[in-house]
């Protein structure tokens, strides 16, 4: 599995099984369940292995040399796990598991983690009480205040003397040592990677403490001592109430009575959505918000992000609440649905607040990205590994920009170079959304991607960092998990025992690559000093029992207001849809509004296109104005980016944004299915290229000739960021066959391909598992329940570190049992010359023009008719020959033009041929004039049909290959659609 930088907090990279999002439990006193609660037991074999496993695994640990600064070099993990190989095989597993947990432990280091299996792993303990900090005081002298409680009636139900304590009452002691004493003393045992860091984790290990990665309290129960608000203390003991899950308990019974059973198939409940034991570990300590009733919070479609208006005297306050960076959908589609909600919802506001607290990280793209809706400009966090032989191996795995930076590597070097994680070209793809102040909300618990997206607000100038702590987390890494590097390292790594048994068999994570820094921190690590807040606003004593007089949305507020004077960007304003949906109609220019406050001149161009720049000047700088820029309808159908820059009234750049500009078929032109199917050869497909493959359009899909089929890559691999869509629009009755051949080999979870229709009823995915990833193959042969217009799509997307080959589609057909029959039989005639009895035009539901040739012709015993040669132009039918040689029109009918800029579809409906048993057809030839008119004088521009030769009994040609060679433009994206259908 894959992990590179999807950053998580913890139990997220413990990813060997899925859990259900509500999990069957079973509640109990810890006093009673000890017993209960132990790792699966171990060989001296498997504690050895495991030990070894660990002493490998510490040569990628990115974070060794930094930790030795730090801490001091007793630290360094490399010599303390190799004396832990030496003597693993001869320890009781108690002993062995407690020696390992320790060395883990003490690096404070929440990305690398030591496992513990099944039954331990099924276990979680709570006391059911909740804490933060409050006031304006120091990181170094907190108060701290309970301000939640479970929410878990049956853990009430255990524990009811939690009801005791009131929100506010403050904490003095932990089993009588004050709490900034006791913190301090367990800092090696809770975590921590800076003293903010060190009370924040502490205060969560109060409340629960998930036991598949830490020691079983030696207490049964904890003594707060606590003071209420009228200064009188109280003591409250509150047991430790256990959580198990009783799947994972079941899964291992088996294995407790017999290690040695053969693996069996782990039967999961089902489970909506992706959830992991971290979400329901979250869920847990996260179990009541503070009673804050000045924002109502509207829910999104990821449940961890929610957005508000805080509205209070003069404040207008948009917030939008980030739980997580790790998202259901992926990070593009995330950011769109975040721009979305700004654009829709937030626009109006006066400030922006970005509230990240208690956030553990996520998809480090989404956190890149992020930055870009805010500034002109942003350039993303970098990142280097730690030099060796045995990581130089692994990076060359990890895509080109880490196999770059391998080679880069000298003889003493501690680190790699510094390279890049995300490319400025993905993570400015969209640009602004929101002009006026920003800030961001954070704690000590942000930690990983919310530290990077932290440090990239900051570094980049896009907004404030407000901290309830005086900084971060300090999560500086990637992490990765120990099955995924001995997945690409199998000569160096074995597999950890059970892994294949246990639903929580043991697993290791491990930070790997150490985040780097820009702008005024340039070259500065994350990892332990994280983002140091600008402005420290702790909640107060209204924000937690709810009175809300003075809370910190009110003095966040005032300060936004204070920089909005300062930096005169309190009146900016910059609206518009954050895609352009156009019809490609001819004649029909392209209208792009956009709505403005305090901007002096707008500017657009079209990117990766020859539009030239546009740009319009306001004079009106107080109130909203519109203005709207003009372009030709020229573009075909497909996605176009534009951007947009503007400078406000004392000529600073403000504004560097982009939309999209989409343009789809019109209902009336969809494609209508014949009976014959349509393959690759003549199918109308659009192309639909987002991220890379904008930029560059031979990233997305490609038609390779040779092979006469679709393909992303070149055939060994295709680049980073791709997003492509290829698209058909179909007409059609109720008897749609498709039948679809291919395969894949993408990375894993990853780099995701798709085909899917859509109708007046939905998405209907044709592979299994809706989008694939991986390798394997496919082999689609069906009739589709559809009726009337439908859109079909391949669609593929991928994102950074790319090893892989791609995605061949080699045989694609579809048809309608219903549909229009455009092939017709030829039956012998006795003329001699080939003469056009009718030639018209007429538009139907094809994209092109139709035009309908009927002719006859004869041919003498002993002649053999080995050319045919057609010379139509792009627009009309001028003429029609026998062998090579042009012949003006005799028909009746004079030629007719139409006004079309898409290439003629030529329909013969009546074409008879008299042949002999010596008669070959061998070529066809299709010329194309440069005008309309019948001048038969004109360049003839031949589009070669390679037409097989004709064996001596007459037998049916279903179609023609067509070889576009000039002419006709068959090139334009996916709309040269030629039928030239024979039968003999």
């Amino acid at each position: 599995m894959k992990l590179i930088f999807w950053i998580v907090l913890l139990l997220e990279t413990y990813a060997v099984y899925t859990p259900p999002a509500f999990l069957d439990v079973e509640l109990g006193f810890l006093s009673s369940t000890r017993k209960n609660i132990y790792p699966i037991p171990y060989t001296a074999q498997q504690r050895s292995q495991i030990a070894n496993s660990v002493h490998t695994m510490f040569q990628l640990y990115g974070h060794r040399y930094a930790k030795m600064e730090d801490f001091g070099t007793a630290i360094d993990p490399i010599p303390r796990s190799l004396n832990l190989t030496k003597t693993a095989s001869s320890m009781k597993d108690a002993e062995f598991h407690s020696s390992f947990i320790d060395l883990f432990k003490s690096l404070r280091d929440e990305h690398t983690v030591y496992y513990m299996p099944a039954p331990q792993a099924c276990y979680i303990t709570t006391t059911g009480l909740g804490f933060s900090l409050t006031g304006l005081s120091s990181a170094e002298d907190p108060v701290v205040v309970v301000s939640k409680y479970t929410n878990r009636e049956k853990v009430l139900e255990f524990s009811p003397q939690v009801s005791q304590a009131k929100l506010g009452d403050r904490l003095l002691m932990v089993d009588g040592v004050p709490f900034k004493t006791w913190a301090e003393q367990n800092k090696w045992k809770n975590g921590g990677a800076n003293p903010s860091a060190v009370i924040r984790i502490a205060l969560n290990e109060l409340f629960t403490k998930t036991l598949v990665s830490e020691k079983v309290p030696e207490k049964d129960s904890i003594v707060f001592t606590l003071q209420k608000s009228d200064s009188t203390t109280y003591k409250l003991e509150l047991p430790w109430v256990t959580i198990a899950d009783k799947f994972c308990i079941s899964n291992v019974a088996p294995y407790l009575k017999n290690p040695s059973l053969q693996p069996r198939s782990l039967i999961v409940p089902e489970s909506k959505g992706r959830t992991s034991l971290q979400d329901i570990i979250n869920t847990n300590r996260q179990v009541i918000t503070r009673p804050l009733k000045t924002i109502n919070y509207r829910d999104t479609q990821e449940p961890k992000i929610q957005w508000g208006i805080f509205k209070k005297s003069e404040a207008n306050l948009g917030v939008l609440r980030i739980g997580s960076f790790s998202t259901y959908q992926l990070p593009e589609a995330a950011l769109l649905m975040i721009r979305d909600i700004i654009f829709k919802n937030l626009a109006d506001t006066n400030g922006l607040l970005i509230d990240v607290r208690q956030n553990t990280g996520g998809l480090v793209d989404l956190a890149q990205m992020l930055p870009q809706l805010f500034i002109p400009e942003n350039v993303g966090i970098k990142a280097r590994a730690i030099a060796n032989p045995l990581n130089k191996k692994f990076m060359v795995t990890q895509g080109p920009h880490w196999a770059e930076a391998a080679n880069q590597i000298n003889d003493g070097d501690y680190y790699t170079p510094i390279v890049t994680i995300n490319p400025n070209s993905t993570i400015r793809r969209y640009g602004q959304v929101y002009l006026k102040p920003v800030g961001v909300l954070t704690d000590a618990i942000c930690y990983s991607a919310c530290d990077m997206f932290s440090a990239n607000m900051q570094d980049n100038g896009a907004g404030t960092i407000f901290g309830e702590d005086v900084v971060t987390g300090a999560g500086g890494g990637n992490v990765l998990d120990y099955s995924y590097i001995a997945s690409l390292l199998p000569n160096d790594m074995q597999p950890l025992p059970f892994a294949d048994k246990l639903a929580y068999a043991p697993a290791l994570s491990i930070a790997w690559g150490q985040s780097i820094r820009i702008g005024p921190n340039a070259g500065r690590r994350i990892e332990g000093f994280g983002v140091t807040s600008d402005y420290i606003v702790r909640p107060t004593q209204s924000d937690i029992t709810g009175q809300n007089s003075d809370t910190q949305f009110d003095r966040i507020a005032d300060k936004l207001k204070e920089i909005a004077l300062k930096k005169k960007n309190g009146n900016l304003a910059f609206k518009s849809t954050s895609s352009y949906i156009i019809q490609n109609y001819v004649d029909s220019p392209i209208k792009l509004v956009v709505n403005s406050v305090g901007l002096k001149k707008i500017s657009v161009k079209g990117l990766h296109t020859t539009t030239q720049d546009t740009s319009v000047t306001i004079s009106n700088l107080i109130e909203p104005v519109e203005s709207t820029f003009i372009l030709e309808n020229n573009y075909e159908l497909g996605n176009y980016q534009f951007g947009f820059t503007a400078v406000d009234a004392i000529g600073r750049s403000i504004l560097n944004t982009t939309r999209l500009l989409q343009v789809v078929l019109p209902l009336e032109s969809y494609v209508t299915l014949p009976r014959t199917p349509l393959t690759f050869e003549n199918a109308p497909f659009a192309i639909y290229n987002m991220g890379s493959s904008l930029a560059d359009p031979s990233a997305g899909w490609v038609y390779n000739k040779i092979n006469q089929a679709y393909q992303i890559g070149d055939g060994k691999s295709y680049i980073e960021y791709v997003n492509t869509k290829l698209s058909l629009f179909c007409n059609a009755g109720t008897s749609v066959h498709i039948e679809i051949k291919g395969s894949y080999q993408t990375e894993s979870q990853f780099d995701t391909f798709r085909i899917v229709y859509i109708d007046d009823f939905g998405f209907h995915d044709l592979l299994p598992n809706n989008a694939v990833s991986g390798q394997d193959t496919f082999d689609i042969n069906r009739d589709i329940i559809t009726e009337g217009q439908f859109e079909l799509f391949f669609e593929f997307i991928s994102d950074g570190g790319v090893n892989d080959r791609g995605v061949l589609i080699e045989k694609f057909s579809i048809s309608d049992a219903n549909g229009p029959v455009l092939n017709t039989s030829l039956n012998p005639v006795t003329s001699t010359t080939i003469t056009p009895t009718s030639v018209s035009n007429s538009v139907s539901s094809l994209i092109p023009t139709i035009t309908t040739i009927s002719m006859s012709t004869t041919v003498t015993e002993s002649s053999t008719l080995s050319d045919l040669t057609l010379n139509p132009s792009e627009t009309s039918v001028t003429s029609v020959a026998t062998t090579s040689t042009p012949v003006s029109s005799s028909s009746s009918a004079p030629p007719q033009t139409t006004s079309t800029r898409y290439p003629t579809i030529l329909d013969f409906n009546s074409l008879s041929i008299t042949k002999t048993a010596t008669t070959q057809i061998a070529t066809l030839t299709v010329g194309a004039t440069e005008s309309s008119t019948t001048n038969m004088n004109s360049e003839v521009k031949p589009l070669v049909v390679d037409f097989m030769n004709v064996s001596q009994k007459y037998q049916s040609f279903s179609r023609l290959s067509v070889v576009s060679n000039m002419g006709f433009q068959i090139s334009k994206p996916m709309l040269g659609l030629f039928i030239l259908l024979l039968q003999l």
